[in-house]
């Protein structure tokens, strides 16, 4: 598998060269570049892209602030999810993305305030009611902490 994951790279690497706003050749090398762990290279992949007129796809922008997030870069990743999440065609996705950097930046109170967002319109959404569980917790309010996770609990999976 890791000789055909080669291949692929070989021949993205190479639509890119030849095509650089191929969005999709770019966003599937960035991918490869991931999961070979060349996440800098990745970054700057898509960075390059980005800098081209009209690049602003919410997916390249999602895409690089999960890279940002995993490599703890918290404040890039929260730029760019605030960025791409009035542009997507998938608002849950992303806002939970950046309630959940906010939680790692300790920024409680915001994170606190976009679980709340996301569960008044998904009340069934079950990873949103755990993390502001968790968040309630972390900011010390374990009373409501402790009702979201009842609620959590109380549901069927």
């Amino acid at each position: 598998a890791t000789s055909q994951f080669r291949k692929a790279l070989l021949v993205f690497e190479q639509v890119v060269r030849t095509h650089p706003d191929n969005l999709g050749a770019l966003n599937r090398l960035a991918g490869l570049y991931d999961q070979f762990g060349r996440v800098d290279e990745a970054i700057a992949l898509l960075q390059r892209y980005r800098q081209q007129p009209g690049a602003a796809e919410p997916v390249v922008l999602v895409r690089l602030a999960d890279l940002y997030k995993r490599k703890q870069d918290f404040t890039a990743a929260e730029k760019l999810y605030r960025q791409a999440l009035p542009q997507t065609s998938e608002p849950l996705s992303v806002q939970l993305k950046l309630a959940e950097v906010l939680s790692w930046e300790k920024k409680y109170d915001e994170a606190i305030k976009i679980y709340r967002q996301i569960l008044a319109v998904h009340p069934e959404n079950r990873t949103a009611r755990f993390n502001l569980a968790r968040v309630l917790s972390w900011k010390g309010r374990k009373e409501e902490a402790v009702q979201q996770y009842r609620r959590l609990l109380g549901e069927t999976p």
